[in-house]
């Protein structure tokens, strides 16, 4: 079952679904979307991937980020920093839904980088978290997309129609994305594409090098955006036989 639910971060709204199996459930996988993508993802993803869940037992819930989506703010506002709290939030709110959830956090590109910092927050109150291609050099990109895209004013650049505030760049100058990931001892389990070019496969393999208790799955030619169906199959399959290996279920 599939129900709108949303919750208030710093005075901004943020909008989402949750999707319950009938039957009841005790597993909750909250997903955090990546730059410029939302509760669904690129071509229902997340939706998809909400639903397959939901068929096996296994709640989940979805939020736009504060600025994309239907979420209150714009996305001049975000910031690498203002998502890590959002994160933060969602998953201490996820886990009051009932009692004993045992609560996976999923992140896909940026949403990944994400959740790798947040989870060292509240690690206490997860099981285990899973990887979907996680960024792993966002001030580069972000630095080339303050370089080479149109300027709006000082403090703005038109990034395909998105005003985006050089403050993504700015806040994060100093930050290392993979800095004390080491302190993560629960599971975690990286996807990525091997055809991945907007974040290479490199990328997730130092992810995997750092975590002390990580598996990782490469998926032969696939693109960032798992551009096929077959890959699409392939990488909802992977996720759900995870989930269900590690809660004891097969």
């Amino acid at each position: 079952m599939q129900k709108y639910v949303e919750i208030e971060v710093k005075g901004k709204t943020l909008r989402g679904f949750i999707h319950e199996p009938e039957n009841g459930w005790n597993k909750l996988v909250a997903m955090f979307h990546g730059f410029t993508g939302h509760k669904n993802e690129n071509a229902y993803m997340f939706r998809t991937l909400s639903r397959e869940l939901e068929k096996r037992g296994v709640a989940s819930v979805r939020f736009d980020f504060s600025g994309s989506g239907d979420s209150d703010g714009e996305f001049s506002e975000m910031t690498y920093f203002t998502e890590l709290e959002e994160a933060v939030d969602i998953m201490k709110w996820a886990k009051t839904l009932k009692e004993d959830i045992e609560l996976i956090g999923l992140g896909f590109s940026l949403g990944g980088a994400v959740l790798a910092q947040a989870s060292l927050r509240v690690k206490e109150l997860l099981k285990q978290i899973i990887l979907i291609s996680p960024a792993g050099s966002i001030k580069n990109s972000f630095r080339n997309l303050c370089e080479k895209k149109p300027k709006v004013g000082e403090d703005f650049v038109d990034m395909g129609g998105y005003l985006m505030s050089t403050a993504v760049l700015s806040t994060i100058q100093d930050f290392d994305l993979y800095q004390n990931l080491e302190n993560f001892d629960k599971p975690v389990f990286i996807i990525h594409g091997e055809a991945d070019q907007a974040v290479p496969v490199e990328y997730g393999k130092r992810y995997s090098e750092i975590y002390p208790k990580a598996d990782m799955v490469i998926i032969p030619e696939a693109p960032h955006g798992y551009s096929t169906i077959e890959m699409r199959e392939e990488l909802y399959e992977h996720i759900i036989r995870n989930i269900l290996r590690e809660e004891g279920d097969q």
